[in-house]
Order: C-alpha cells, then sequence, then structure tokens
C-alpha cells in the first residue's frame, strides 16, 4: 500500500503554520511604531524645505531683479571697454590720429548716456573701402542703430529712396569712380540736396587739410554738411548730435 507523503501544514503559509501570510507580514510593517518615529521626525525638516520653497517663490521676482541689475553693471562696464577699444582700433585705421584714454571715454559715456537715441536711428555709410570703418560700424550697431553700407553714390541715393536715414556718414575720395572720384562725396551731397533729402551728412575723411592757427585745424566744412572729420571720437560725437537734432528738431544745419 502507498503511503502518502506527511504534509507539515506550517510549510504552506497556513494559519497554523509558523511563518505568517504576506498579509499579515505587511500589517505588521505598516503597524511597526519604529516608522511613525521616522516619520515624526522628519517632518521638520520637511516642513523646513517647503517654507524655503515658498520664500523663494514669493521673492523671485526682487531676487531676479537684483541680481540681474548686478548683472547689468558687470556687462556695462564690459560694453565701455569694447567701446574704448574699437575707438582705438579706428584710430589705428587713420593717417596721424591718437586717441588719448579720456577721449574715448568721453565719447563711449556720452553714447552711453544717450543710448535711446540709437535705438531708433538708421545710419547710411559711403565708403568704396568699408573695411576701414568696421570698427566704428560695429560700435553704432552696438549702440543699437541700424546700419547700412554703400560703396558708390549711386547705390547710395537708391538706398536713400528706399529708406528714411537719420544720419549719412561718407567719404569725399573714392578711386572707384572714376575721373570724378576726388569729390565723390561733394558730389553725392549735391545730389542729395537736390533731391531734397533732409539727412544730416558728416564727412569722414583719411586726412584733413586745413589750414592751422595757433595750433587749431580751421576745418571747412563743405556746404550743405553738418560736420567732417578724420577722428573716430569726433564721429561719435557729431553722430550724437545728428541724432539729438533728429530727435528734437532744429534742422540739418553744421555742428560748427
Amino acid at each position: 500500500m502507498n503511503k502518502r507523503p506527511h504534509i507539515d501544514k506550517g510549510d504552506v503559509g497556513t494559519p497554523g503554520g509558523g511563518d505568517p501570510t504576506p498579509s499579515e507580514g505587511n500589517l505588521k510593517c505598516r503597524l511597526d511604531p519604529t516608522i511613525y518615529v521616522a516619520v515624526v521626525s522628519a517632518l521638520p525638516n520637511l516642513f523646513g524645505i517647503l517654507a524655503i520653497l515658498l520664500v523663494l517663490a514669493l521673492y523671485q521676482p526682487l531676487i531676479s531683479s537684483h541680481f540681474s541689475r548686478v548683472s547689468g553693471v558687470k556687462a556695462l562696464g564690459i560694453e565701455i571697454t569694447l567701446a574704448a577699444q574699437q575707438l582705438q582700433e579706428a584710430a589705428e585705421l587713420q593717417v596721424g590720429v591718437t586717441l588719448t584714454e579720456g577721449q574715448k571715454l568721453t565719447a563711449v559715456k556720452r553714447a552711453e548716456h544717450v543710448a535711446p537715441l540709437f535705438d531708433n536711428a538708421r545710419i547710411l555709410w559711403v565708403d568704396d573701402t568699408p573695411q576701414n570703418n568696421r570698427p566704428l560700424r560695429t560700435l553704432l550697431r552696438d549702440l543699437g542703430a541700424k546700419t547700412d553700407t554703400a560703396l558708390s553714390s549711386t547705390e547710395a541715393i537708391e538706398l536713400m529712396r528706399r529708406f528714411d536715414y537719420s544720419v549719412v556718414i561718407s567719404d569725399i575720395r573714392r578711386e572707384s569712380e572714376g575721373p570724378t572720384g576726388s569729390h565723390a562725396g561733394l558730389s553725392m551731397l549735391g545730389q542729395m540736396r537736390r533731391l531734397d533729402f533732409p539727412h544730416y551728412v558728416i564727412f569722414y575723411v583719411g586726412e584733413l587739410h586745413g589750414v592751422e592757427l595757433n595750433g587749431v585745424s580751421n576745418r571747412l566744412v563743405p556746404e550743405g554738411a553738418f560736420a567732417i572729420t578724420n577722428r573716430p571720437d569726433e564721429l561719435l560725437n557729431y553722430v550724437i548730435d545728428a541724432l539729438e537734432r533728429d530727435t528734437w528738431g532744429s534742422g540739418a544745419s553744421s555742428a560748427e
């Protein structure tokens, strides 16, 4: 006779067995007082974290504003230094022009002081060698002005028909324009006046041929022009003068 094997009911987790059922074990864990102690102990830290998050959320605009002002001051210092460097690079491209640190900083700080004027300004730069003006054109763009370039009087006049420029910066000599190139800028100025373009015209030239009187150059500003210079710091100041008159109104007259 085959005997049935003996089965210990306690091995299968019955109520009479030695090990608790899974449900009983889970219940015991849930009821373990050490867990409650741990949770209660952690509550102050949790509330502290929540309180910090709440404070940060409430004061976030104030904190952002503070750090924005700090970073803005830092950025402003970098911009002034960079702008002064751009003026220095422009001076190095001019014949016999040297700038002191005071001259550069005076022009740059004035530009920074009237910065909103540049936001609405559109400037046309006419020159057949635009690479020589790159530092100044970059500076004007960094200040916020829209800056277009033209290589010839014909191209410049066409742009003037399309856009309303606050200021026109031009050279006088342009070898690319043939026999009349020695006074191309002056011819363009005459054409502008005949077409009744009210733009302020500043001549930025390689060399000034004025008469020295007691060590002061007597510059003859071409009729109908706003100013003439070969110094980048003066050019920046003349542009600001023109923008101020264009904004507040007084007619396109000479700055001299």
